[in-house]
């Protein structure tokens, strides 16, 4: 499979279809590998209209869902955003293309280890990765212009 056209058509197929037109967060999307951050037993997986598992209760988001919610946000560049819920790391990493900074904070353990590998080896510095619960975090000295929350299922 040639990554960088699988990326080009999961913009095309999925993404804009779907109302995700903002040109500046599809060309992140397109920019960030989503293969890097996608569990190796689901490689094959990694640009499929799916919400791909992390572990036994949490999950990426579809592209297109990822594509949508970019669009909604209509970032600017200049913001700095709270993200609850890092996960794989991979939408941290698109927000923090988009904008100024991203605070995530990851309940997770297991995540939140993996989250900062991935983005280290990207090099992206903009971000701050907190492994800990929203509500015992100290997040009052933050000046945030976005609460971006990821919500679970349970």
């Amino acid at each position: 499979m040639d990554i960088k056209e699988a990326r080009k058509n999961v913009i095309e197929q999925q993404i804009r279809p779907w109302g995700g037109l903002n040109v500046r967060a599809n060309q992140a999307l397109s920019d960030t590998p989503r293969e890097n951050f996608v569990p190796e037993e689901y490689q094959k997986l990694v640009f499929a209209d799916i919400e791909i598992p992390l572990n036994e209760l949490d999950k990426m988001f579809s592209p297109k869902i990822e594509g949508r919610i970019l669009d909604s946000l209509n970032l600017q560049g200049n913001e700095d955003i709270l993200e609850v819920g890092t996960g794989s790391g991979y939408l941290t990493s698109v927000l923090a293309k988009l904008s100024n900074s991203v605070t995530s904070i990851e309940i997770e353990h297991d995540l939140h280890v993996k989250a900062k590998e991935n983005i280290d080896k990207l090099k992206i510095i903009n971000t701050n990765l907190i492994n800990d619960t929203f509500n015992s975090s100290n997040l009052t000295q933050l000046s945030l212009d976005l609460l971006f929350p990821i919500l679970k299922m349970i």
